[in-house]
């Protein structure tokens, strides 16, 4: 039998923000995107990491170099 006792609950929670939108060549994509990413203990502790990204330029057709598919 196994004791869950000394267990935690942990709560992730994930968020996703898009912003921005932008129509280039006929394609709508957001230009601006930010992610946050929250962890709850039930010690209480809550971590909380945040990230923002925002695109400069958008590029469509570009060729892809072999080299980027080399596992060796």
């Amino acid at each position: 039998m196994t004791s869950s006792v000394n267990q935690q609950e942990i709560r992730y929670t994930i968020e996703e923000r898009f912003a921005d939108f932008k129509t280039d060549n006929g394609i709508t994509l957001p230009s601006t995107y930010s992610l946050e990413y929250t962890q709850e203990t039930q010690s209480g502790r809550t971590t909380v990491l945040h990230w923002d990204m925002t695109a400069t330029q958008v590029a469509d057709n570009v060729g892809l170099d072999p080299k980027n598919f080399d596992t060796h």
